[in-house]
């Protein structure tokens, strides 16, 4: 009797079928509660008058500017070294380089863009004034990435988290 050894089971022939829960990439992606779009993904793909339908209701004029012109000075910058990474077979959004947003901010502070009488204190807040003449790379940072949190929630309020607009 202690020669006894059971059959050993023949192997399953039935594929594995993940539980309902579980959800695969492309399901979580879709999902409405979790948007796992990278903010550089979220305004590459985004267009102004996007902003103006998205963010009305929510936010007051002078800011929606604001955020057109930003999102259009990050697409002006960023987009073609995407697209250069692209051509060489990268995939994602990569996150700006500390050039690209410095370019980005001296595109925001441009002598025509500035007010006379403009803030020239480099501790003050970017998205305070869009007037403001000398922005940071750090401050253009944090607007774009306010944008983004805009743009993927519009009626939340990404101020006390990522930083204000304007």
């Amino acid at each position: 009797m202690s020669d006894y050894m059971p059959p050993i089971p023949p192997p399953s022939t039935q594929r594995y079928r993940p539980a309902q829960f579980e959800r695969s990439p492309r399901q979580t992606a879709n999902h409405p509660d979790r948007d796992s779009r990278s903010d550089w993904e979220i305004l590459n793909r985004s267009t102004p008058n996007q902003i103006d339908r998205l963010l009305a209701a929510h936010y007051p004029d002078r800011e929606i500017h604001y955020a057109k012109q930003l999102l259009l000075h990050y697409q002006s910058v960023y987009l073609p070294t995407l697209l250069q990474l692209r051509a060489q077979g990268y995939r994602g959004c990569p996150s700006p380089t500390p050039t690209q947003l410095q370019q980005i901010a001296d595109q925001l502070s441009a002598p025509d863009r500035c007010a006379s009488g403009a803030s020239s204190d480099p501790t003050s807040d970017l998205t305070s004034d869009p007037t403001y003449c000398q922005a940071s790379s750090q401050q253009v940072l944090f607007a774009l990435q306010a944008l983004a949190q805009r743009l993927r929630n519009p009626g939340y309020s990404a101020r006390s988290e990522v930083g204000t607009l304007v």
